[in-house]
């Protein structure tokens, strides 16, 4: 009898300590699965924030570089148009200059030819009667 209750005892202890070993066992697995489940999440979140993060910088950087660049072509753009009409309006206004000045030029010697041959023929006409 002595021998089947220590059986017993035996039996219902070596359970419970077997249980609580297994749950002791089966705890620190579900822990160490969601320790790893957890670490391989945040670093996946981690580098595709970080990706993203990146990819923004980059792609100010580019827009950034696009803009200046743009408002550079604008700038020259309008620069080159203005010198560009100013040149063509000093040009312009140089040769119409020129040609009034010929013209005027042109003009007067008409007029100071005519009156000099119209001097000469009348002195010439006062001589010969």
């Amino acid at each position: 009898s002595h021998l089947l209750w220590s059986l017993l005892l035996y039996h219902l202890l070596w359970s419970l300590l077997s249980h609580l070993l297994w749950n002791l066992l089966s705890h620190l697995l579900w822990s160490l699965l969601y320790h790893l489940l957890w670490s391989l999440l945040s670093h996946l979140l981690w580098n595709l924030l970080s990706h993203l993060l990146w990819s923004l910088l980059l792609y100010h950087l580019l827009w950034s570089l696009l803009s200046h660049l743009l408002w550079s072509l604008l700038l020259y753009h309008l620069l080159w148009s203005l010198l560009s009409h100013l040149l063509w309006s000093l040009l312009y206004h140089l040769l119409w200059s020129l040609l009034s000045h010929l013209l005027w030029s042109l003009l007067l010697y008409h007029l100071l030819w005519s009156l000099l041959s119209h001097l000469l023929w009348n002195l010439l006409s006062h001589l010969l009667w």
